[in-house]
Protein backbone atom coordinates (compact mmCIF):
# COMPACT_ATOMS: atom_id res chain seq x y z
CA UNK A 1 0.00 0.00 0.00
CA UNK A 2 3.27 2.53 0.89
CA UNK A 3 4.26 2.15 -2.55
CA UNK A 4 1.10 2.54 -4.41
CA UNK A 5 1.04 5.62 -2.48
CA UNK A 6 4.59 6.68 -3.42
CA UNK A 7 4.16 5.77 -7.25
CA UNK A 8 0.68 7.86 -6.79
CA UNK A 9 2.82 11.21 -5.77
CA UNK A 10 5.35 10.69 -8.08
CA UNK A 11 2.40 10.52 -10.68
CA UNK A 12 1.10 13.70 -9.23
CA UNK A 13 4.18 15.65 -9.05
CA UNK A 14 4.73 14.77 -12.79
CA UNK A 15 2.02 16.06 -13.96
CA UNK A 16 1.77 19.47 -12.51
CA UNK A 17 4.88 19.84 -12.99
CA UNK A 18 4.31 19.65 -16.62
CA UNK A 19 1.16 21.69 -16.28
CA UNK A 20 3.52 24.28 -15.28
CA UNK A 21 5.82 23.76 -18.25
CA UNK A 22 3.21 24.21 -20.45
CA UNK A 23 1.70 27.31 -18.73
CA UNK A 24 5.19 29.03 -18.31
CA UNK A 25 4.32 32.17 -20.18
CA UNK A 26 8.30 32.25 -21.01
CA UNK A 27 7.89 29.64 -22.96
CA UNK A 28 8.75 30.10 -26.85
CA UNK A 29 5.46 30.45 -28.59
CA UNK A 30 4.38 31.95 -32.47
CA UNK A 31 2.82 34.96 -31.86
CA UNK A 32 0.51 36.79 -34.61
CA UNK A 33 0.05 40.32 -35.30
CA UNK A 34 -1.81 42.15 -37.94
CA UNK A 35 -0.96 45.11 -39.78
CA UNK A 36 -2.81 47.06 -42.56
CA UNK A 37 -0.82 50.32 -44.17
CA UNK A 38 -1.12 52.71 -47.37
CA UNK A 39 1.96 54.08 -48.89
CA UNK A 40 3.58 55.89 -52.07
CA UNK A 41 6.44 55.26 -54.51
CA UNK A 42 8.21 58.28 -55.83
CA UNK A 43 10.39 56.32 -58.53
CA UNK A 44 8.78 53.22 -60.57
CA UNK A 45 8.12 51.73 -63.47
CA UNK A 46 6.79 51.56 -66.03
CA UNK A 47 4.48 54.80 -64.73
CA UNK A 48 7.14 57.09 -62.45
CA UNK A 49 5.35 56.65 -59.25
CA UNK A 50 2.13 54.38 -57.36
CA UNK A 51 0.03 54.26 -54.44
CA UNK A 52 0.43 50.98 -52.76
CA UNK A 53 -1.97 49.23 -50.23
CA UNK A 54 -0.97 46.44 -47.83
CA UNK A 55 -1.72 43.97 -45.33
CA UNK A 56 0.53 42.09 -43.01
CA UNK A 57 0.72 38.72 -40.86
CA UNK A 58 3.27 38.58 -38.61
CA UNK A 59 5.06 35.35 -37.21
CA UNK A 60 7.93 34.93 -34.79
CA UNK A 61 10.36 37.39 -36.66
CA UNK A 62 8.77 37.17 -39.60
CA UNK A 63 6.21 38.42 -41.76
CA UNK A 64 3.72 37.53 -44.79
CA UNK A 65 2.78 40.17 -47.35
CA UNK A 66 -0.28 41.02 -49.30
CA UNK A 67 0.22 44.35 -51.32
CA UNK A 68 -1.49 46.02 -53.63
CA UNK A 69 -0.25 49.17 -55.88
CA UNK A 70 -1.84 50.82 -58.98
CA UNK A 71 -0.91 54.10 -60.87
CA UNK A 72 -2.85 55.49 -64.33
CA UNK A 73 -1.73 57.83 -66.27
CA UNK A 74 -3.12 59.73 -69.51
CA UNK A 75 -0.65 60.73 -72.07
CA UNK A 76 -3.78 62.47 -74.94
CA UNK A 77 -1.84 65.78 -74.56
CA UNK A 78 2.00 64.10 -74.65
CA UNK A 79 2.31 61.43 -76.79
CA UNK A 80 0.10 60.76 -80.09
CA UNK A 81 -0.52 57.52 -80.23
CA UNK A 82 -1.14 56.08 -76.44
CA UNK A 83 -4.33 57.45 -74.26
CA UNK A 84 -4.28 56.07 -70.95
CA UNK A 85 -1.63 54.07 -69.43
CA UNK A 86 -2.79 51.65 -66.05
CA UNK A 87 -0.78 49.59 -63.94
CA UNK A 88 -1.30 47.31 -61.31
CA UNK A 89 0.49 44.80 -59.22
CA UNK A 90 -0.86 42.66 -56.32
CA UNK A 91 1.68 40.98 -54.48
CA UNK A 92 1.97 37.97 -52.11
CA UNK A 93 5.88 38.34 -50.38
CA UNK A 94 7.71 36.91 -47.36
CA UNK A 95 10.83 38.03 -45.34
CA UNK A 96 11.96 38.95 -41.73
CA UNK A 97 10.34 41.88 -39.58
CA UNK A 98 11.93 45.51 -38.96
CA UNK A 99 14.37 45.11 -41.52
CA UNK A 100 15.86 42.63 -44.34
CA UNK A 101 14.89 41.31 -47.66
CA UNK A 102 11.52 40.72 -49.06
CA UNK A 103 10.86 38.42 -51.76
CA UNK A 104 7.55 36.40 -53.23
CA UNK A 105 5.23 36.26 -56.08
CA UNK A 106 3.28 38.87 -57.77
CA UNK A 107 0.49 39.53 -60.38
CA UNK A 108 1.22 42.47 -62.63
CA UNK A 109 -1.38 44.07 -64.75
CA UNK A 110 -1.46 46.77 -67.56
CA UNK A 111 -3.74 47.85 -69.56
CA UNK A 112 -3.52 50.79 -72.66
CA UNK A 113 -5.94 52.76 -74.57
CA UNK A 114 -4.67 53.75 -77.97
CA UNK A 115 -4.49 57.63 -78.89
CA UNK A 116 -6.12 59.56 -81.55
CA UNK A 117 -3.21 58.78 -84.55
CA UNK A 118 -3.59 55.27 -83.41
CA UNK A 119 -7.70 55.42 -84.02
CA UNK A 120 -7.13 56.83 -87.22
CA UNK A 121 -5.49 53.59 -88.48
CA UNK A 122 -8.16 51.53 -87.35
CA UNK A 123 -10.44 49.64 -90.08
CA UNK A 124 -13.48 49.99 -87.47
CA UNK A 125 -14.30 51.55 -84.34
CA UNK A 126 -14.08 49.06 -81.17
CA UNK A 127 -16.53 47.92 -78.17
CA UNK A 128 -13.88 49.12 -75.79
CA UNK A 129 -10.79 51.33 -75.63
CA UNK A 130 -8.42 49.38 -73.46
CA UNK A 131 -7.11 47.46 -77.16
CA UNK A 132 -4.19 45.98 -75.29
CA UNK A 133 -4.24 44.13 -71.73
CA UNK A 134 -1.26 42.43 -70.29
CA UNK A 135 -1.55 39.94 -67.09
CA UNK A 136 2.09 38.90 -66.23
CA UNK A 137 3.17 36.57 -63.32
CA UNK A 138 6.84 37.92 -61.89
CA UNK A 139 9.02 36.99 -58.96
CA UNK A 140 9.54 39.91 -56.76
CA UNK A 141 12.81 40.82 -54.43
CA UNK A 142 13.62 43.58 -52.62
CA UNK A 143 14.65 45.54 -49.17
CA UNK A 144 12.62 46.92 -46.73
CA UNK A 145 12.91 48.73 -43.28
CA UNK A 146 10.59 49.10 -40.89
CA UNK A 147 10.43 51.96 -37.71
CA UNK A 148 8.68 51.76 -34.77
CA UNK A 149 7.02 55.29 -34.07
CA UNK A 150 4.67 54.38 -31.32
CA UNK A 151 3.83 50.57 -29.61
CA UNK A 152 0.95 50.30 -32.78
CA UNK A 153 2.25 52.69 -35.73
CA UNK A 154 5.09 52.02 -37.91
CA UNK A 155 7.20 53.64 -40.20
CA UNK A 156 8.18 51.99 -43.70
CA UNK A 157 10.43 52.29 -45.94
CA UNK A 158 10.93 50.28 -49.29
CA UNK A 159 14.30 50.90 -50.87
CA UNK A 160 13.90 49.13 -53.83
CA UNK A 161 12.19 46.12 -55.02
CA UNK A 162 12.77 44.66 -58.64
CA UNK A 163 10.02 42.68 -60.82
CA UNK A 164 10.95 40.46 -63.30
CA UNK A 165 8.33 39.14 -65.44
CA UNK A 166 8.59 35.17 -65.49
CA UNK A 167 4.96 34.16 -67.31
CA UNK A 168 2.40 36.00 -69.47
CA UNK A 169 -1.21 34.91 -68.14
CA UNK A 170 -2.82 36.88 -70.82
CA UNK A 171 -2.43 38.84 -73.94
CA UNK A 172 -5.23 41.06 -75.35
CA UNK A 173 -4.20 43.12 -78.89
CA UNK A 174 -7.01 43.89 -80.81
CA UNK A 175 -5.58 46.67 -82.24
CA UNK A 176 -3.11 45.08 -84.19
CA UNK A 177 -6.32 43.12 -85.98
CA UNK A 178 -8.07 46.13 -86.70
CA UNK A 179 -5.09 48.47 -87.74
CA UNK A 180 -4.42 48.97 -90.79
CA UNK A 181 -0.96 50.57 -90.51
CA UNK A 182 1.60 48.12 -90.40
CA UNK A 183 4.19 50.46 -88.90
CA UNK A 184 1.61 51.03 -86.21
CA UNK A 185 0.92 48.25 -85.91
CA UNK A 186 5.02 47.07 -85.10
CA UNK A 187 5.31 49.70 -82.84
CA UNK A 188 2.61 48.56 -80.37
CA UNK A 189 4.14 45.51 -80.74
CA UNK A 190 7.20 46.78 -79.87
CA UNK A 191 5.42 48.25 -77.08
CA UNK A 192 4.05 44.77 -75.77
CA UNK A 193 7.05 43.36 -75.95
CA UNK A 194 8.98 45.89 -73.67
CA UNK A 195 6.34 45.78 -71.41
CA UNK A 196 5.55 41.88 -70.89
CA UNK A 197 9.51 40.82 -71.12
CA UNK A 198 11.51 43.70 -69.54
CA UNK A 199 12.22 43.82 -65.66
CA UNK A 200 10.68 47.08 -63.86
CA UNK A 201 11.99 48.30 -60.59
CA UNK A 202 10.45 50.43 -57.53
CA UNK A 203 12.87 52.90 -55.70
CA UNK A 204 11.88 54.61 -52.27
CA UNK A 205 8.36 53.54 -51.40
CA UNK A 206 7.50 55.35 -48.02
CA UNK A 207 3.95 54.22 -45.63
CA UNK A 208 2.67 54.29 -42.66
CA UNK A 209 1.74 50.68 -41.46
CA UNK A 210 -0.69 50.28 -37.70
CA UNK A 211 -0.65 47.23 -35.97
CA UNK A 212 -3.50 45.71 -34.52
Amino acid sequence: MKNIIVILAMLASLGFSEELIVSDPTSSSSKLDFNLGAGYSFFDTWLPSKIHFEGKMGFDDHELIIDYGFSSLSFDLLIDDLGDFTEQRTSLLYGKKSSGWIYGLELYKVSLTIGESLVSTLSSTPGSLDLIEITSLNVALGYRSEFKINENLFFLSDWFRIHVPIARLKMKNDFTKLSNSSSKIEDVESIIKKISKIPTFTFLRVGLSYKF
